[in-house]
């Protein structure tokens, strides 16, 4: 047998036969215990026959190396003597010496340019170049042989041409300084809310400041103080802006103003047609009264207009001197002192003035007067004087309204009248106008609403706005499920699951990873999935066992024990190579197409692949979930040593599926064949969290 194995140990048989027979001929000596078992040591079965000088194992090939002063040649085995370093003996240069097939020459480290003479180096300030790459918002320090980046200190910025630290002018108040100019520019105070305007109130910008401006007007009769935003009272009378006729004065009221006839001297009359006090001629026994109008001149009250034996009887613009012997008409004598007396028509009843009328007793007559807020007309009736014709006699807000004898003023809807003037009524102090909020404006008032409330058409009440329904058509408002509350809404996770964040967003519980997993099966091992965790059980077939898992806690490895099999060991010989167990977890909307798994083989010209793939099963968790079947999947070759399986629809879920992916590996100089084994998990869940 020993000469048999001197004339086989050239012989390359490939597979698990090669260790065989290096371990019957050649002693077990000749196996490494450190190498893989199905390993083949091509340089301890060739000895000095495939490399020059070094050979060097790999698993599943081998690689030439060389001794000290040689190279390896294109061939891949055989080793140069290199050529003397002419560097080592003639070396001018600052840095480092380069030989090439021109000679040598000088070359710089990075961060040093080579100067002008072609030996020294010169250090490149990569600041000024602009080849400095610092971080946005740090600048440039050059240093020997590079540069260092850092923030400015306080009151210095980045220049964005040159990337170094220069100082920031300090700009006055209403001033900010903008780096693209280099210069102080006005602060826009509306548009960065920092003006101290009140809701009434409108913002407009201006150069270092911002004013303030009434969004409501004043009103008639009124103006804006533009300094203080408040409202004053017009003086038309000052002004000039009044409508009083010539000769009138004008006298100035808030809001208003009115228009007063000028009082005249006895004896004088205000005209309209001058605007002056014009002087009263009055007829022959009259003269001109306070009022202006001509009475009669009672003669009779002067002395010596009558003789003695006389009565002076007056009369309208004149008078009547008679005997005592007649009583003049309207008098009658009185039986007691036989003199003549006046006859009180009115006391009497003897009068003719009409309903309407007063009657006032004169001497020998008497005379029929109108009441307040009348006057007779032409025929001597008395007729209605309406007062709103005579001008602005009421306040700016409100309406004068004639009345029998008189007049009212009526304030318009939201004011009442005060005094002489009609004055806003505040509803807002009614508690119960307004359900939540009340804001008081001239002649009116508005309801508001807290936030989260909508006002009602009614403009009075206020309803709760759900969140959940009005935000779903602009993307979900939680990671979970969402619940309106009064004047909010609140995200809920469902279990496995824990609120992140501002509360809105849920993350998964590692069930795994935190110990709070119950897996009691023998051999179960726990993987985390989206909202819970499963416990599969990993058993490795006879002449395997199973390693630790990876720190990803996705995947366990099943290795074979011993690559010897006896003759007619058809369990041994059909085993894989290497076989692992694969855990993938992924939400149903994940999006697609999708790589999902990669697999890959010693890249070598002296094998061949063959792959396949097989969906082994596919479990739904819930009714109306459609089960996956092989046309969901793709399998992808990639340089024949790789293959990638990739998802192309969406997969229903919850479900559970188990796929299969086998690699056939065949050496083409032994032609073994054996095969590695993916066994690939997937946990596909609903989703409904995001």
């Amino acid at each position: 047998m020993r000469g048999d194995c001197s004339l086989l140990q050239r012989e390359n048989f490939g597979g698990p036969c090669d260790a065989t027979f290096s371990e019957c001929c050649l002693g077990s000596a000749s196996l490494n215990s450190t190498t893989p078992v199905n390993d083949i040591d091509e340089c301890a079965l060739h000895r000095g026959h495939i490399c020059g000088q070094i050979c060097v194992n790999t698993i599943g090939s081998y690689r030439c190396e060389c001794n000290p002063g040689f190279t390896l040649h294109s061939d891949g085995s055989t080793c140069i003597e290199d050529e003397p370093d002419r560097c080592e003996s003639y070396n001018p240069c600052q840095q480092r010496c380069v030989e090439d097939e021109n000679g040598i020459s000088c070359a710089c480290n990075q961060g040093y340019a080579l100067q002008a003479d072609g030996i020294n180096c010169q250090d490149i300030d990569e600041c000024a170049s602009g080849s400095a790459n610092c971080p946005q918002g740090q600048g440039c320090y050059n240093q020997e042989g590079s540069y260092r980046c850092r923030a400015c200190p306080p009151g210095s910025e980045v220049d964005p041409a040159t990337r170094v630290c220069r100082t920031v002018p300090q700009c006055t108040r209403g001033f900010s300084y903008n780096t693209a100019t280099g210069s102080c520019q006005d602060t826009d105070e509306c548009a960065a809310d920092l003006d101290t305007c009140t809701e009434r109130q409108r913002c407009e910008n201006t150069v270092g400041s911002f004013v303030c401006r009434r969004i409501l007007g004043c009103g008639t009769g009124y103006s804006m103080v533009e300094e203080t935003q408040t409202c004053r009272d017009i003086d038309e009378c000052a002004l000039g802006t009044h409508n009083c006729p010539n000769g009138y004065e004008c006298l100035n009221i808030e809001g208003s103003f009115r228009c007063r006839q000028p009082a005249c001297q006895r004896g004088t009359r205000f005209s309209g047609a001058t605007g002056r006090c014009e002087p009263i001629n009055c007829p022959r026994g009259r003269e001109a009264d306070s009022l202006g109008m001509c009475v009669d001149i009672d003669e009779c009250k002067q002395s010596g207009v009558c003789l003695s034996t006389e009565r002076c009887i007056n009369t309208y613009g004149s008078y009547r001197c008679i005997r005592d012997t007649s009583c003049p008409v309207g008098h009658q004598v009185n039986p007691l002192t036989k003199a003549c007396e006046d006859i009180d028509e009115c006391t009497r009843g003897v009068h003719t003035c009409e309903s309407d009328q007063e009657c006032v007793n004169t001497a020998g007559s008497f005379g029929c007067t109108c009441g307040a807020g009348y006057r007779r007309d032409s025929q001597g009736n008395c007729e209605d004087i309406n007062e709103c014709s005579y001008g602005n006699i009421c306040p700016y807000n409100g309406v004068c309204e004639n009345t029998p004898g008189s007049y009212k003023c009526n304030c318009n809807a939201g004011t009442e009248q005060k005094g002489s003037s009609c004055v806003d009524i505040d509803e807002c102090k009614d508690r119960n106008r307004c359900e939540h909020s009340c804001v008081n404006v001239v002649g009116s008032y508005e309801c508001t609403c807290r936030p989260g409330y909508k006002l009602n058409p009614d403009k009075r009440t206020c309803s709760d706005i759900d969140e959940c329904q009005s935000y779903s058509l602009r993307g979900r408002v939680c990671g979970g499920a969402c619940i309106n509350t009064p004047g909010s809404y609140m995200c809920t996770c469902p279990n496995g699951w824990r609120t992140l964040g501002g509360g809105r967003s849920c993350q998964d519980i590692d069930e795994c990873a935190e110990g709070t997993y119950r897996c009691t099966a023998p051999e179960s091992i726990c993987f985390n999935t989206r909202g819970s965790y499963k416990c599969p059980q990993v058993t490795c077939p006879p002449g395997f066992v199973r390693t630790p898992m990876g720190s990803r806690r996705n995947s366990v490895r099943c290795k074979r024990t011993s690559f010897t099999c006896q003759r007619g060991d058809v369990e041994c010989l059909t085993a894989p190579i290497s076989l692992s167990y694969n855990f993938l977890s992924f939400p149903s909307n994940i999006k697609i197409p999708t790589d999902l798994f990669a697999m890959s083989g010693p890249l070598t010209s002296q094998k061949q692949f063959a792959w396949d793939l097989k969906v082994i099963d596919a479990r739904p968790l819930k009714s109306g979930v459609m089960a996956v079947n092989r046309g969901y999947f793709d399998l992808k070759v990639e340089n024949s040593a790789q293959a990638v399986v990739s998802l192309n629809y969406r997969i229903q879920g919850p479900q559970d599926v188990e796929l299969e992916l086998t690699m056939q590996i065949t050496d083409l100089r032994s032609r073994y064949t054996g095969t590695a084994v993916s066994k690939i998990f997937l946990y596909v869940t609903g989703d409904s969290v995001v």
